[in-house]
């Protein structure tokens, strides 16, 4: 039978075994199966089908077939569904079928022109594409106060290579927070978290970074699941313990950092600081300011420095005395190994790391990351 879960921003269709949907309150369409194939559509407009342990495009020819075929469905749905005796079960705090009619009759308003109109609208909003979050923020609302990289020469990322860092004028990012808000509409309600990026919002100054947490609070109230970014700590400005104090009261909840390895030789290899003591001191500052952290380590960094690898990063882990409520995320570098090789490195690194943290081990798999509406 089919069933609707309907709630304040979204609407998931289960029409059946093969074929289940998702739309966003203002109806476009977020996620479909259609039997063997899921497909998703990001905030920028692409669609991607899911292959393996990523996603692989689709071309432009293929997503305008994906949409009429959506299209097609929507109007078999709501033709069989427009007696109010049709047997569907519905779920959620909308769970109605007059709500349940007139979202799919919004979904029907999504032509393959205007879902192009939407390509646009995300340029418009975003001044750079959204090109990674940690994977417990993937459903974040993101936000760029700042651009680029202040780093933007380590060897192992392709995303910021040569972006420089460059801080949004406070105009410029209100123009972005409006243009934001309006591309998401009603489908704001589902954002349980916000996100700001790019690749390092903490090296922002202090002063501007307070200044964008404020307007963030003004202008979307307080998020269930608080405010994240990540922290290049290295290409940061010196903060004392009191100045993390300040953050965690405008709502900095947790921030991510690149370790990568514990290893200062190969950390220079990888256009990284050497000073392990200085990004313990960071760690340890956030976390008496009661902001969670999060950890990347890299897998597959060579197989004649795995030893040194795990011996360096697991002493550095366990000296920042992360507990439950922090991460550390083993993330696979792409193109240096097989599957079966980083994921037997993976389970090491898991083991020997889970016996002096207390905080979460957990895969970032950088390849299942898109901007997802």
């Amino acid at each position: 039978m089919p069933s609707a879960r309907i709630t304040n921003h979204s609407l998931k269709l289960k029409w059946s075994e093969g074929r289940i949907i998702r739309l966003d309150a203002e109806g476009r369409w977020g996620s479909f199966r259609d039997d063997e194939n899921f497909y998703r559509r990001t905030m920028a407009g692409e669609v991607v089908l899911r292959q393996g342990r990523g996603y692989a495009d689709c071309s432009s020819e293929q997503a305008e077939d994906l949409h009429q075929k959506i299209l097609h469905f929507l109007k078999k749905v709501g033709g069989a569904a427009d007696n109010p005796s049709f047997p569907i079960t519905f779920y959620g705090e909308q769970g109605k079928h007059s709500i349940f009619m007139e979202r799919v009759q919004q979904a029907l308003q999504w032509t393959s022109e205007r879902y192009a109109e939407e390509m646009t609208r995300f340029q418009n909003a975003y001044p750079e594409t959204i090109e990674i979050l940690p994977p417990d923020r993937y459903q974040d609302l993101v936000l760029l106060p700042a651009l680029g990289c202040p780093n933007n020469q380590c060897t192992f990322c392709a995303f910021y290579q040569g972006q420089r860092f460059r801080v949004l004028n406070k105009e410029a990012f209100v123009e972005h927070i409006t243009r934001v808000k309006a591309l998401f509409g009603k489908a704001l309600n589902g954002k349980k978290g916000l996100f700001l990026g790019a690749a390092s919002a903490l090296s922002m100054p202090q002063k501007k970074i307070l200044e964008c947490l404020q307007m963030v609070n003004d202008v979307f109230g307080k998020f269930p699941h608080g405010i994240a970014a990540f922290h290049d700590a290295d290409h940061s400005p010196q903060r004392k313990p009191e100045d993390y104090d300040a953050l965690a009261d405008k709502g900095l909840g947790h921030v991510t950092i690149g370790l990568e390895t514990g290893d200062p030789e190969l950390r220079k290899s990888f256009h990284k600081s050497a000073d392990i003591s200085h990004l313990l001191k960071v760690v340890r500052d956030q976390k008496s300011a009661g902001i969670r952290c999060a950890i990347t380590v890299l897998i597959g960094v060579g197989a004649q420095k795995i030893e040194v690898h795990q011996t360096a990063t697991t002493q550095v882990v366990e000296a920042m005395q992360l507990d439950k409520n922090d991460l550390v995320y083993l993330s696979p570098l792409e193109g240096t190994s097989g599957a079966a090789d980083s994921d037997a490195e993976m389970e090491l690194f898991r083991q020997s790391l889970s016996l002096v943290t207390a905080a979460q081990i957990s895969p970032y798999l950088i390849t299942k990351f898109r901007y997802f509406a």
